[in-house]
């Protein structure tokens, strides 16, 4: 009898085991870290790589427009001084969708020329959205004009679907070619698509490979931050450039690389940060601008359970991709006691005059009711 207990008790216990493991699997689910480019070796020139991208994003088959999305935008809580630090407050309004599909907002992205530019965002479950803007709007609410977005699809036209290929974290633009540039993480990867191109059938393309330990870096922690710049004089050389949110000792890791080619994730094959920036206790890069070749702009953030989110808005000039220390300057700091701080995630930069740059800011709000999705403005005048 005793041993019948015994057996039982036992079973249980490997019941209890197995109901535990699949539990922790589902909410922490493994993604193998590694994805198969869908365009990769050597092409004869430059022209016939790119076209080779942009005939797998386009698709003859397809139609679609882009949808408008209904969004309510209600101007935030002032804070406590509009001068923050070096940067002077411009606005911050709340969007709102009874779509349950929106929300997640990550990266941030100016395209176009500045008379008709447009600001993308894009979404970690995996929606591209485009803001019109309205010039010399006397508000940032009235400065935002028509909403509109459409769901990302992969090289094979199948919508991207679940973490593990949708969480879309830092966007980019490529201003020759007409690229979005898209950082994903979980399954550490660039992607392209041509929306200006395609329309809204435009497909994300895999083009090249992430070198270095893909596998030492955290899930959630990976391409939160990207931007594409001119090389500093050197003429037609331009470089994507990446940034993980993971906290190296003190760094984030920093990756360059060549578009729709190779590009380093800022660590080495054993895992070691090879270039990065350094990092406060606690911070992690979640987002990155290229305004031109000489100046770049960058967000960390820290969460804290009993204070919330701080977040730090940095200037990167000179050789900060190669860690000068010289070159990282520290703009403002957002801290919940003196401004409505979120968790911003994405930055955009854009030129008002010669000296003045505009800086938007977006908040992911996690699909949480606790947390907004958050625009706001800053305006910082170059030293």
């Amino acid at each position: 009898m005793r041993g019948a207990k015994t057996i039982v008790a036992a079973l249980v216990l490997i019941i209890l085991a197995a109901i535990t493991y699949a539990a922790y699997h589902h909410l922490h689910p493994s993604y193998d870290p590694y994805f198969e480019p869908d365009v990769s070796g050597e092409f004869e020139t430059r022209d016939d790589l790119i076209e080779r991208v942009q005939s797998l994003s386009c698709s003859d088959s397809e139609s679609g427009e882009w949808e408008q999305l209904e969004i309510t935008k209600k101007e935030i809580e002032s804070p406590v001084s509009t001068q923050i630090g070096l940067l002077q407050y411009q606005g911050g309004i709340h969007l709102e969708s009874d779509d349950p599909r929106f929300g997640g907002l990550s990266g941030l992205q100016f395209v176009g020329d500045p008379a008709e530019r447009a600001l993308f965002a894009i979404s970690d479950m995996g929606m591209l959205l485009r803001f019109s803007l309205v010039n010399r709007a006397s508000s940032l609410a009235s400065g935002i004009g028509d909403i509109e977005y459409f769901e990302l699809k992969n090289a094979a036209g199948e919508r991207l679907i679940g973490k593990a290929e949708a969480d879309a974290e830092s966007l980019g633009w490529d201003p020759e070619t007409g690229a979005l540039i898209i950082g994903f993480e979980r399954r550490h990867r660039v992607g392209y698509m041509f929306p200006d191109l395609c329309g809204a059938t435009a497909r994300v393309v895999v083009a090249g490979t992430l070198t270095g330990k893909l596998s030492a870096i955290p899930a959630n922690q990976s391409l939160e931050a990207l931007t594409y710049r001119s090389e500093r004089n050197s003429g037609d050389d331009r470089q994507v450039i990446v940034g993980l949110e993971m906290n190296s000792k003190n760094t984030s890791p920093i990756g360059t690389g060549e578009i729709f080619g190779q590009i380093s994730s800022g660590l080495d094959e054993n895992g070691q940060v090879v270039a990065g920036i350094e990092l406060p206790d606690g911070f992690g890069l979640t987002g990155l601008d290229a305004l031109d070749a000489d100046h770049s702009f960058g967000l960390q953030r820290l969460y804290d359970p009993r204070s919330g989110n701080r977040i730090r808005i940095l200037h990167l000039t000179d050789n900060w991709t190669e860690g000068g220390d010289t070159s990282v300057k520290l703009l403002a700091e957002l801290e919940p006691s003196q401004f409505p701080v979120d968790n911003f995630e994405g930055i955009a930069a854009a030129r008002i005059d010669d000296q003045t740059v505009r800086l938007f800011l977006v908040s992911d709000d996690n699909f949480s009711a606790r947390q907004r999705t958050l625009l706001v403005a800053f305006d910082y005048v170059l030293q």
